[in-house]
Protein backbone atom coordinates (compact mmCIF):
# COMPACT_ATOMS: atom_id res chain seq x y z
CA UNK A 1 0.00 0.00 0.00
CA UNK A 2 3.25 2.52 0.99
CA UNK A 3 4.81 1.41 -2.31
CA UNK A 4 1.54 2.58 -4.77
CA UNK A 5 0.90 5.53 -2.57
CA UNK A 6 4.96 6.37 -3.23
CA UNK A 7 4.28 5.51 -7.17
CA UNK A 8 1.19 7.63 -7.76
CA UNK A 9 3.24 10.28 -5.93
CA UNK A 10 6.10 10.33 -8.05
CA UNK A 11 4.09 10.23 -10.83
CA UNK A 12 2.70 13.65 -9.92
CA UNK A 13 5.84 14.74 -9.10
CA UNK A 14 6.71 16.58 -12.41
CA UNK A 15 3.80 18.22 -12.96
CA UNK A 16 3.85 19.25 -9.57
CA UNK A 17 7.82 20.85 -10.17
CA UNK A 18 6.38 22.34 -13.58
CA UNK A 19 3.62 24.16 -11.97
CA UNK A 20 5.45 25.16 -9.04
CA UNK A 21 8.10 26.94 -11.50
CA UNK A 22 5.91 28.81 -13.50
CA UNK A 23 4.78 29.99 -10.21
CA UNK A 24 7.69 30.69 -8.25
CA UNK A 25 9.84 31.99 -11.08
CA UNK A 26 9.74 34.78 -13.36
CA UNK A 27 8.80 34.31 -16.89
CA UNK A 28 10.76 31.04 -16.96
CA UNK A 29 14.22 32.56 -16.66
CA UNK A 30 15.00 30.36 -13.63
CA UNK A 31 14.98 34.19 -11.65
CA UNK A 32 13.86 33.88 -8.62
CA UNK A 33 10.67 36.29 -7.74
CA UNK A 34 11.39 38.61 -4.89
CA UNK A 35 9.53 38.98 -1.64
CA UNK A 36 7.31 41.41 -1.13
CA UNK A 37 8.79 42.56 2.28
CA UNK A 38 10.78 40.81 5.24
CA UNK A 39 9.57 41.34 8.62
CA UNK A 40 12.57 42.12 11.09
CA UNK A 41 12.23 43.66 14.85
CA UNK A 42 12.70 47.40 15.64
CA UNK A 43 16.48 47.57 17.63
CA UNK A 44 19.60 46.03 16.38
CA UNK A 45 18.71 44.23 13.99
CA UNK A 46 16.87 47.42 12.14
CA UNK A 47 19.98 49.52 12.77
CA UNK A 48 22.01 46.74 10.94
CA UNK A 49 20.01 46.68 8.10
CA UNK A 50 19.92 50.34 7.79
CA UNK A 51 23.79 50.84 7.70
CA UNK A 52 23.62 48.89 4.47
CA UNK A 53 21.05 50.54 3.05
CA UNK A 54 23.17 53.76 3.44
CA UNK A 55 26.00 51.72 2.04
CA UNK A 56 24.08 50.69 -0.41
CA UNK A 57 23.07 53.73 -2.12
CA UNK A 58 24.00 54.88 -5.42
CA UNK A 59 22.21 58.03 -6.02
CA UNK A 60 19.69 58.98 -3.02
CA UNK A 61 18.70 57.90 0.14
CA UNK A 62 15.50 59.73 1.02
CA UNK A 63 14.90 59.19 5.02
CA UNK A 64 11.56 59.87 7.32
CA UNK A 65 11.93 60.35 10.88
CA UNK A 66 10.73 62.09 13.58
CA UNK A 67 14.21 63.25 15.45
CA UNK A 68 16.83 61.14 13.94
CA UNK A 69 17.57 59.48 17.50
CA UNK A 70 19.57 57.23 16.10
CA UNK A 71 22.26 59.24 14.08
CA UNK A 72 24.76 58.20 16.31
CA UNK A 73 24.44 54.79 15.37
CA UNK A 74 24.48 55.50 11.20
CA UNK A 75 26.37 58.66 11.69
CA UNK A 76 29.71 57.34 9.64
CA UNK A 77 27.32 55.40 6.77
CA UNK A 78 25.93 58.54 6.65
CA UNK A 79 28.39 60.52 5.93
CA UNK A 80 30.33 58.51 3.49
CA UNK A 81 26.60 58.34 1.67
CA UNK A 82 27.76 62.13 1.52
CA UNK A 83 31.53 61.83 0.71
CA UNK A 84 30.62 59.23 -2.19
CA UNK A 85 27.97 61.94 -3.85
CA UNK A 86 24.46 60.90 -2.47
CA UNK A 87 21.92 62.97 -2.49
CA UNK A 88 20.30 63.39 0.80
CA UNK A 89 16.74 64.16 2.09
CA UNK A 90 15.78 64.55 5.24
CA UNK A 91 12.10 64.67 6.59
CA UNK A 92 11.41 65.21 10.71
CA UNK A 93 8.64 66.37 12.55
CA UNK A 94 7.93 69.85 13.35
CA UNK A 95 9.74 70.31 16.75
CA UNK A 96 6.53 72.16 17.91
CA UNK A 97 4.89 69.04 17.55
CA UNK A 98 7.31 66.66 19.96
CA UNK A 99 7.78 66.60 23.19
CA UNK A 100 10.66 69.06 25.13
CA UNK A 101 13.10 66.09 25.19
CA UNK A 102 12.45 65.03 21.66
CA UNK A 103 12.74 68.48 20.64
CA UNK A 104 15.84 68.66 21.88
CA UNK A 105 17.43 65.48 20.96
CA UNK A 106 16.18 66.62 17.39
CA UNK A 107 17.99 69.85 17.40
CA UNK A 108 20.95 68.36 18.50
CA UNK A 109 20.94 65.80 15.57
CA UNK A 110 20.24 68.65 12.93
CA UNK A 111 23.36 70.42 13.94
CA UNK A 112 25.63 67.00 13.73
CA UNK A 113 24.03 66.45 10.24
CA UNK A 114 24.76 70.03 9.21
CA UNK A 115 28.47 69.20 10.73
CA UNK A 116 28.18 66.27 8.09
CA UNK A 117 27.21 68.37 5.00
CA UNK A 118 25.11 71.13 4.30
CA UNK A 119 24.06 69.78 1.13
CA UNK A 120 21.64 67.42 3.54
CA UNK A 121 18.66 68.79 2.77
CA UNK A 122 15.70 68.50 5.79
CA UNK A 123 11.98 69.66 5.64
CA UNK A 124 9.70 69.15 8.18
CA UNK A 125 5.95 67.98 8.51
CA UNK A 126 3.31 68.20 10.91
CA UNK A 127 3.14 63.90 11.23
CA UNK A 128 6.06 61.25 9.88
CA UNK A 129 3.34 58.72 9.19
CA UNK A 130 6.12 56.05 7.98
CA UNK A 131 9.70 55.95 9.71
CA UNK A 132 12.88 54.64 7.51
CA UNK A 133 15.00 55.76 4.53
CA UNK A 134 14.74 54.53 1.04
CA UNK A 135 17.70 53.82 -1.43
CA UNK A 136 17.78 54.83 -5.62
CA UNK A 137 13.90 54.71 -5.20
CA UNK A 138 14.19 54.55 -8.98
CA UNK A 139 16.86 52.64 -9.66
CA UNK A 140 16.97 48.67 -8.26
CA UNK A 141 16.95 50.27 -4.52
CA UNK A 142 16.11 49.40 -1.18
CA UNK A 143 13.81 50.50 1.29
CA UNK A 144 13.22 49.73 5.17
CA UNK A 145 10.43 51.65 6.76
CA UNK A 146 8.41 51.01 10.08
CA UNK A 147 4.77 53.33 11.17
CA UNK A 148 4.76 55.72 14.09
CA UNK A 149 3.89 53.98 17.13
CA UNK A 150 4.82 56.20 19.94
CA UNK A 151 4.13 54.91 23.03
CA UNK A 152 5.01 51.47 21.94
CA UNK A 153 8.22 50.06 23.36
CA UNK A 154 11.01 49.36 20.41
CA UNK A 155 11.06 45.64 21.51
CA UNK A 156 7.48 45.30 20.28
CA UNK A 157 7.57 46.99 17.36
CA UNK A 158 8.42 45.47 13.95
CA UNK A 159 9.80 47.10 10.53
CA UNK A 160 9.79 45.91 6.91
CA UNK A 161 12.53 45.50 4.69
CA UNK A 162 12.06 45.26 0.81
CA UNK A 163 14.20 45.28 -2.37
CA UNK A 164 10.75 44.93 -4.47
CA UNK A 165 11.34 47.34 -7.28
CA UNK A 166 7.99 48.31 -6.92
CA UNK A 167 7.00 48.80 -3.34
CA UNK A 168 10.71 50.65 -3.12
CA UNK A 169 9.49 52.82 -6.03
CA UNK A 170 6.01 53.53 -4.23
CA UNK A 171 7.38 54.29 -0.78
CA UNK A 172 10.02 56.82 -3.18
CA UNK A 173 6.74 58.54 -4.61
CA UNK A 174 4.98 58.66 -1.19
CA UNK A 175 8.12 60.32 0.24
CA UNK A 176 8.59 62.83 -3.01
CA UNK A 177 4.66 63.85 -2.45
CA UNK A 178 5.10 64.58 1.51
CA UNK A 179 8.56 66.45 0.54
CA UNK A 180 6.60 68.65 -1.83
CA UNK A 181 3.22 68.80 -0.77
CA UNK A 182 2.75 68.31 3.23
CA UNK A 183 6.65 69.75 4.90
CA UNK A 184 8.14 72.79 5.03
CA UNK A 185 11.56 74.07 4.52
CA UNK A 186 11.61 76.11 7.92
CA UNK A 187 9.80 74.65 11.05
CA UNK A 188 7.57 76.93 12.78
Amino acid sequence: EIREKLVMVQSYKDNLVDAADEIYLKAGTAEPRRSLIRIISVGDVSLEETRKIYNSADKSLLISTRAMEYLKDVHDELHSAIGRGISVKIIMREPNTLSKKDKIKQKENINKIHAISNSIEIRYSDKVEIRGCIADPNRKGQALFLVEEEGVPLFLREAALTSHPGVVSALGSMFELKWKFDSKSNHL
